[in-house]
């Protein structure tokens, strides 16, 4: 619901936050340079009652002054969907102090956001310049470079940030990560690889993701074996499960609907129609907004419809 009548109102609204800021003067200057987009974005700041995002909605416009909180400013901004400003403002911050592995990190996250993945790729490169061995820096160099077809550089980053957290002892952590490097063989095609995807640490295969048999059943599927894709199904329907009583953590709820979707295609294929709607329900039934499930499902309704006679 919008609270302001008028955009008078809502200009009354962030008068009154800019002078909390002390920023009039940058007020002045952005409404002169995008008012509508400007005033949209503050009024979003004011409704949810975000300080800083309000803030940093003064700031806009201005980059004369560099705010002490920039990065903290610049994510508040990248969260409202503002990704343009929020780049802009941490490449302002960086050009001042480019020592913060987070800004960096922040910077990449933005890039990749606009559809920047080459300039993505170079903020990350920096932010490990700075700490080699900083997990989430190498775990989102990864996935560009699988976005970009480099799946041998992401093998290296993924391993490696596989390694930090093992060697902290974040075992659940680890497994996600050699999850997310299972995705990217599948996603580059490397279908022999992903099928036979493992986790490689005896603490870490304990806390597996049940995605990972799902990365495993859809590769195994491609090269044709049903009846091992169907297994790696299954145990990903049941890892999943287990995962749902132990915590009912988002992920594990959708790796579980992911299970039975991926089995109900599986019977599809092999034109067993009513084991698959049997599936799909199932996933829907976990997952109410399952959005693979709802298509399978519809269209499968519509191809069981019968036919008129020409």
């Amino acid at each position: 619901m919008n609270v302001f009548r008028y955009e008078s109102d809502a200009q009354d609204a962030i008068h009154a936050v800019c002078r909390i800021c002390s920023n009039a003067t940058r007020l002045r200057s952005t409404l002169a340079a995008d008012p509508h987009a400007w005033v949209a974005a503050v009024k979003r700041a004011i409704l949810a009652r975000d300080v800083t995002l309000a803030r940093s909605c003064c700031n806009l416009g201005n980059e004369e002054i560099l705010p002490e909180d920039w990065l903290s400013q610049a994510i508040s901004l990248g969260k409202a969907g503002l990704f343009e400003n929020a780049i802009a403002l941490i490449e302002q911050g960086l050009e001042k102090d480019p020592s913060s592995t987070e800004a960096w990190l922040h910077l990449g996250q933005l890039r990749v956001a606009v559809g920047r993945l080459a300039s993505a790729e170079l903020a990350y490169r920096r932010g490990l310049r700075l700490d080699s061995k900083d997990p989430e820096l190498l775990k989102q160099s990864a996935l560009v470079a699988s976005e970009r077809g480099r799946l041998e550089d992401a093998r290296e980053s993924y391993g490696k940030a596989f390694e930090v957290y093992v060697d902290q002892g974040m075992f659940r952590e680890a497994a996600s990560v050699h999850a997310d490097l299972c995705y990217a063989m599948l996603f580059n095609d490397a279908l022999e690889d992903a099928a036979s995807c493992s986790i490689p640490h005896d603490a870490a295969l304990e806390q597996s993701p049940a995605s990972i048999f799902n990365h495993r059943g859809i590769a195994k599927a491609r090269l044709g074996d049903s009846a091992s894709a169907a297994e790696s199904f299954q145990e990903a329907k049941e890892r999943s499960w287990t995962l749902l009583i132990a915590s009912s953590a988002a992920y594990s709820v959708t790796s579980h609907a992911d299970a039975f979707n991926n089995l109900g295609t599986l019977a599809w294929t092999e034109q067993r129609t009513l084991e698959a709607r049997g599936y799909f329900e199932k996933a829907l039934q976990v997952q109410g907004d399952h959005p693979h499930a709802l298509k399978n499902l519809r269209n499968l309704e519509e191809a069981l419809l019968p036919r008129p006679i020409i």
